[in-house]
Formats: structure tokens, C-alpha cells, sequence
């Protein structure tokens, strides 16, 4: 059979560097990653953004919380497949200024947020983490805007009713930094970061104790972005979903072996892999559903208590087209 020709754009994640670089293929499939540099955000935005739109590629990395809408919405013109490109804890993405009385969830009760965005993947995650935290999301006043740029959220095109954005000349970093926010939350750290010095710092003197608690009680371990297939892809070679997250599956662990056998990326990468493994388990980046069902099932729920959702969208909807091609496999075996 001729190998059927697939361009996927995604950012340079480590996890994918095997694949990439021809180490591990697709049964039946020329894959052709165009993938980013050096980690840049800009790239892999841009990435997000082409997938949905550009016609020279087959698809690529998809927001959960994007693709979330879409099928809520009734749109399947993507097909979701579980391979979850990027997973991580969200409690060390808060921040205040330096000095702040704020140094819990609950202290945040009535206060004023800033998020870069409403419905996107980190945005939900970040409301998730708040209320396992403890704090009643209900009591918070949320704004919406570019953390040091000024303009609206880049991610939504209008504002959700309740929720404020800044003046088109202020970021929310200036708003925080002026005292007009109580603090922000966003992935990429703010440019006045700085944990010691300041002016910003994240609220959580030990951010990680509070993250692994609510792990050990939960066991989620959030998923922000996956790989998207445009659907006339997918109708037209079915097979094609098995085949690539397959590939992406065996990607993943030729990095895990890679890292667990050359831990020299820090000083101290070895004892961090140790302690991971040691909570988490050996797999704790899967791209199995059955095992991440509860991130899954915890992100659904918070996004249709928040609105974003008229629904709670169930996974196996979610996931609708990869469980018909698979007949009802959870994910390539890890």
C-alpha cells in the first residue's frame, strides 16, 4: 500500500522529537510534523490557529477547550484524537504582587482576577484548580485581556456577559501591577515575574504541595492541547486515527525511556523522574482515555459550570470518531 501523505503542525515538544526525526513512524502513513523552535509561543499559537484553517494541512494541535465548543456546538469538522500533547499542573500559573496579604484560594474570595482568556484549554483548568483549592468561584471578578500587551483576549471575539476587560490601553499586568487586580493567572510567566525579587510573584509559597494534594485526591492531571484531524481526512481513510495516535503513543515512549535513561537535562532531573514516577506512576503522561477518563470527565464538568458549555459533553462524544475507527479502543496501548 502507498503510504498516504499527512502535514501536521504542532509545537516542538520533546515527547514528539522521535517521530519527528524519523526514529519512530506511522504504519502506512508518510507524516510530515512541521513543528516549531525553541519552544516559542508565538509559533505554536500560530499552529493552533492554521490547523483550523489551513488548507495545505491535514490538521495538528487543537485546543481541548476549543475543540470542546466545536462539538458542543454540533461541529465535526475536526475529529479529536487522544493524543494530549500537552499535560500540566496549573496552581504555579498564579500570580500577585509582591507583598500581597493573598497567599490561598479562599483569600481570593471576592477578588479580581485577570486571565489571558474565558474558554480556553488553561483557562478552564485554571478555574478547576481554584475551586479544588477552595475558593467559590462564583465570588470572583473575572476579567479577560492580554497579560502585557494591551487588547482584548486574542482567543475570544467577544467578551461573555459578566466578565470585564481592560481599557484598550491597559494589560492586565498593568492593572495588576496599579492595583486594580488582585492578581493574574496565565501560563506564560508575566514580564515583571520574578519569585524573590518581584514586582510579581506566585501567591503559593509551596505551589507543588498543593498541586500534588489535589492530585492524590483527584487524579487529574490536566490536558490543555491534542491532535486534531480534519474530518474529510478522517471519512476518507478511517484507519488513519488508529495509525497516528499509534505512532504518537510509541513517540512518547522512546522520550520517557530517553529521559528516564539520560536524566542530565537539570542537576537534579534523575531525583525529579524518581519522584514523579513515584506519585504518578511510570505512565503519568498517557495518552490512554481509560486511564486519563477523570481529566477528562473533571474538565467537561467545569467547563459546562462555568458555561462554556450548554452541556456537560460526555468523552465518549468527545471522542466520537476515534472510537468508531478503533471499535472502542481508549487509546493506543501504553
Amino acid at each position: 500500500m502507498t503510504p498516504i501523505n499527512i502535514t501536521l503542525a504542532l509545537g516542538d515538544y520533546a515527547r514528539v522529537l522521535p517521530l519527528a526525526l524519523g526514529k519512530v513512524r506511522a504504519e502506512g502513513v508518510d507524516l510530515d510534523l512541521i513543528i516549531g523552535d525553541r519552544g516559542s509561543w508565538p509559533m505554536r499559537a500560530d499552529f493552533i490557529r492554521r490547523t483550523l484553517i489551513d488548507p495545505t494541512l491535514h490538521g495538528g494541535e487543537g485546543s481541548m477547550g476549543g475543540h470542546l465548543k466545536r462539538v458542543d456546538e454540533g461541529d465535526r469538522s475536526f475529529v479529536a484524537l487522544p493524543i494530549f500533547l500537552r499535560r500540566g499542573f496549573v496552581g504555579r500559573y498564579l500570580y500577585v504582587q509582591q507583598g500581597s496579604p493573598l497567599k490561598s484560594a479562599a483569600d481570593l474570595a471576592g477578588k479580581r482576577i485577570g486571565m489571558y482568556a474565558w474558554q480556553a484549554s488553561g483557562a478552564i483548568w485554571y478555574r478547576h484548580f481554584l475551586r479544588e483549592a477552595g475558593l467559590d468561584l462564583n465570588t470572583v471578578q473575572w476579567w479577560t485581556g492580554g497579560i502585557d500587551e494591551p487588547g482584548p483576549s486574542k482567543y475570544e471575539a467577544v467578551t461573555p456577559a459578566g466578565v470585564n476587560s481592560p481599557r484598550a490601553d491597559r494589560s492586565l499586568s498593568d492593572m495588576l501591577r496599579d492595583g486594580e487586580l488582585d492578581a493574574i493567572y496565565c501560563s506564560k510567566k508575566p514580564k515583571l515575574f520574578h519569585q524573590r525579587k518581584g514586582p510579581f510573584v506566585r501567591i503559593f509559597d509551596d505551589v507543588r504541595a498543593i498541586e500534588e494534594e489535589i492530585y492524590q485526591r483527584t487524579k487529574v492531571f490536566p490536558i490543555l492541547h491534542i491532535i486534531l484531524l480534519r474530518r474529510d481526512v478522517f471519512e476518507a481513510y478511517p484507519w488513519l486515527a488508529d495509525a497516528i495516535t499509534k505512532a504518537f503513543a510509541e513517540s512518547n515512549r522512546w522520550f520517557a525511556e530517553a529521559h528516564r535513561n539520560f536524566p542530565y537535562e537539570t542537576p537534579w532531573a534523575e531525583l525529579e523522574i524518581d519522584g514523579v514516577e513515584d506519585l504518578m506512576g511510570r505512565d503519568f503522561h498517557t495518552f490512554d482515555i481509560a486511564q486519563s477518563r477523570p481529566t477528562l470527565e473533571a474538565f467537561f464538568e467545569v467547563a459546562h459550570e462555568v458555561g462554556l458549555t450548554r452541556r456537560r459533553v460526555t468523552v465518549e462524544e468527545f471522542f466520537a470518531e476515534y472510537f468508531q475507527a478503533t471499535g472502542g479502543q481508549s487509546g493506543a496501548a501504553q
